[in-house]
């Protein structure tokens, strides 16, 4: 991907392609967009391409992107108080639906918390994908988030990490997540223990 994202006449070329060759200055943009699940997501829930306006006029589409809002806003505002919160609260939602290793890594949230939780150093984004993919799967087996339970004591063993981190750094007392760990419900801590 940043082979292509980087090479400047490679990109004016495919954006031309499509009619974008206006975004040619906008990379970062076009990456997300190319990379990031949430993007394509909100194209398929819209259908503009297909029906134009007429999913806004959809009142069950409506209590639904309803729906969405509160919840995002509801995350947001745990990120106010600590960023952890809220990557913790998107991941538990949101890891049930991946359906390989490489949903992981597109993924901006559920990378930083899978590849922080399990001890992975930032530098892994240098390797290839294929290897970031190896190096995840011989942590951790990701047919497990399939299980709620298994879920929750990840985002246990995140939030505990993200403290321990943030005592150690200096920014604050280890522990200011605790309190909040019986929100992700579950009853052990079978994690803890390096796989």
């Amino acid at each position: 991907m940043d082979d292509f994202i980087n090479d400047r006449r490679l990109m004016s070329f495919a954006l031309s392609a499509f009619a974008l060759e206006d975004e040619i200055n906008l990379l970062g943009r076009i990456r997300a967009i190319l990379t990031e699940p949430r993007f394509k997501e909100l194209a398929a829930g819209f259908e503009f391409a297909e029906v134009g306006l007429a999913k806004v006029k959809n009142a069950v589409f409506l209590d639904g992107l309803i729906d969405r809002f509160y919840t995002n806003e509801f995350e947001r505002r745990l990120g106010q108080q600590n960023p952890a919160l809220r990557e913790a609260e998107f991941f538990r939602r949101k890891i049930g639906e991946i359906e390989n290793t490489f949903d992981i890594l597109g993924d901006r949230v559920f990378r930083a918390v899978v590849t922080f939780t399990l001890g992975l150093p930032l530098e892994i984004a240098l390797q290839s994908v294929d290897k970031q993919k190896s190096l995840i799967e011989a942590r951790v087996d990701i047919e497990k988030f399939k299980d709620p339970k298994f879920v929750d004591d990840f985002i246990r063993r995140f939030l505990l990490k993200k403290d321990a981190a943030a005592g150690l750094a200096g920014f604050g007392a280890a522990g200011t997540n605790a309190h909040l760990l019986p929100l992700f419900q579950g009853a052990g801590f079978s994690l803890f223990a390096e796989r």
